[in-house]
């Protein structure tokens, strides 16, 4: 189930007007993803089982040089450091089959944010030791039999929320989930309470099919909806401050209504709203009743061959007098991860090579962090276009929405370029640092500044490069 509405993973030339729910299941969406595929007719334009490894810009030529590899079958769904420990384990052949070079006057990178997925925590021994199964949420292997087992759920973000009310089905089977949270989520009462929600999916589908401008209509209110949020929930001014709070209160009121009164102190977060990506919807409280669900801020400190270890210690103590050294052993037969992705290692593992030998990650460390003139263009990268780039998260709408936005965009520079009319389009660098001087100046004016809190938004030395203001 996806965490926010279905009309935000759509794209606005090509709405489905009979969504199943509010928050459709993963395969609905993939679907919907294929069918626009085939309506517009590129399936045979989409090149699978590659992996884009340098892009480098020719000067005298005025083309961008891509290396190309072809990968096995099945790879391509691999994270790259994944990828990488079979090549060490087996050799290049486990993973590439060749590589070639291509040229290309304009280059768009469509390379999403939430991709690689973050590996195994390096200071957690004993991985290598666990005789079970252990994958990540992003990497799901419908292979393992969750039946009768005991299952380690590491995270509490929207991923592990999606997860956890699945598991703790009856008809799931799981004999007993531990869930382990390091600081507890912000989870937004339900879009639509359970009697709306019925009648939004008996009606809303053949409203939007037969009654012209109905789909439009209801695509627009959603998104004026969650705009609103936007000022109540993550700007820092005198509206934002006076909203938030009371905000913040609906949202604990929504939480001791519907999770375990045991965990009420840990499910309360001690940073404000906004900041941290929160979770739309409330099933995973729900999904706490359960009796085989536990929720747990004791650190993991290691895997045995069919256990846990947890503590001493705990991440987020409920209160500062409680004794803190308790260790325990539970057994354990899978381990999920849901400890998220690597966010702010933008175009990773791509490497961009621009003119006078330029390296973009390399411009992008000189700079204080990523960056790009409106998220899509850099200096010393000509006829280079990101469709995803630095600062076009907005943690409130749609990321597709703002992907629209920079296909549009981009393409009034790519026309003029494949007629003919222009050779090439290069930002200049005094209008990229400006604009992200701007951006960063007006993200001190939302919670998303530094200080306010961690998260995955905001680099170890508080560079945001990953949300809009």
């Amino acid at each position: 189930m996806f965490n926010s509405p279905a009309a935000f993973y759509s794209f606005s030339f090509a709405p489905k007007m009979n969504w199943s729910t509010l928050h459709p299941a993963g395969p609905e969406l993939a679907q919907y993803m294929a069918d626009v595929c085939e309506k517009y007719q590129i399936v045979d334009k989409i090149q699978f089982n590659t992996d884009v490894k340098e892009l480098r810009w020719i000067e005298a030529d005025e083309e961008w040089e891509v290396t190309v590899s072809h990968l096995v079958p099945g790879t391509g769904d691999l994270a790259q450091h994944e990828r990488d420990r079979l090549v060490a384990q087996d050799g290049e052949h486990r993973v590439y089959v060749k590589t070639e070079i291509v040229r290309a006057k304009v280059v768009v990178s469509g390379v999403g944010g939430l991709v690689e997925p973050k590996n195994l925590p390096t200071d957690i021994p004993g991985f290598e030791d666990f005789e079970g199964e252990i994958m990540h949420t992003a990497r799901w292997n419908n292979q393992i039999d969750l039946e009768n087992k005991d299952v380690i759920m590491v995270g509490a973000g929207c991923s592990a929320a999606q997860v956890i009310p699945e598991l703790a089905k009856p008809e799931a089977n799981v004999r007993s989930i531990t869930q382990l949270m390091r600081t507890p989520p912000w989870v937004q009462p339900d879009l639509l309470p359970a009697g709306q929600l019925e009648l939004y999916e008996r009606w809303t589908p053949t409203l939007m099919t037969y009654v012209p401008g109905f789909a439009k209509f209801m695509r627009y209110t959603l998104f004026v909806m969650l705009e609103k949020s936007f000022y109540d929930m993550f700007t820092d001014t005198a509206w934002g401050r006076f909203m938030r709070p009371r905000m913040e209160k609906k949202f604990l009121n929504h939480m001791r209504e519907l999770a375990p009164k045991e965990y009420h102190e840990i499910l309360t977060p001690n940073y404000s709203l906004g900041c941290k990506r929160r979770i739309i919807d409330g099933t995973w409280y729900r999904s706490l009743n359960a009796p085989n669900v536990e929720l747990t801020t004791q650190p993991l400190t290691r895997v045995n061959a069919k256990s846990v270890t947890l503590g001493p210690g705990r991440h987020y103590p409920p209160n500062k007098s409680e004794v803190a050294d308790e260790v325990r052993e539970i057994p354990a037969d899978v381990i999920i991860m849901a400890n998220g992705f690597e966010t702010n290692q933008w175009l990773h593992p791509l490497k961009v090579i621009g003119k006078e030998n330029k390296n973009l990650e390399g411009v992008w460390a000189e700079r204080g962090g990523a960056q790009a003139y409106q998220g899509i263009a850099m200096d010393h990268f000509p006829n280079f276009f990101m469709l995803f780039g630095p600062n076009t998260a907005t943690g409130h709408t749609s990321v597709i929405f703002a992907t629209e936005n920079a296909v549009n965009y981009s393409l009034k520079f790519i026309k003029p370029i494949l007629n003919g009319l222009v050779s090439s389009y290069e930002v200049k660098e005094e209008a990229e640092r400006e604009w992200t001087r701007q951006v960063q100046d007006e993200l001190q004016k939302t919670v998303f500044r530094r200080g306010v809190c961690s998260s995955w938004y905001i680099t170890a030395d508080g560079w945001n490069s990953t949300t809009y203001p």
